[in-house]
């Protein structure tokens, strides 16, 4: 995924899918038409700054749910 920068920051931007978790976990799907997959990118927020832990392309959506 590291010649994929431009595509993951574009993910990050403009999310088709957005996950929020509890513990400040947030995941962001966009489609990626080329490839018919979506790039996943998943973020961890702690202290108002945000870092990405992991990216990679999956044909799967996680099910949409709301984690309080």
């Amino acid at each position: 995924m590291s010649n994929k920068l431009t595509e993951i920051e574009f993910t990050l931007k403009y999310p088709e899918y957005k996950i929020h978790y509890k513990n400040n976990i947030r995941k962001y799907y966009k489609y990626i038409k080329h490839e018919n997959k979506y790039n996943m990118v998943v973020v961890k927020i702690l202290n108002g700054d945000g870092f990405i832990i992991t990216s990679y392309l999956t044909r799967k959506i996680e099910k949409w749910k709301e984690i309080k």
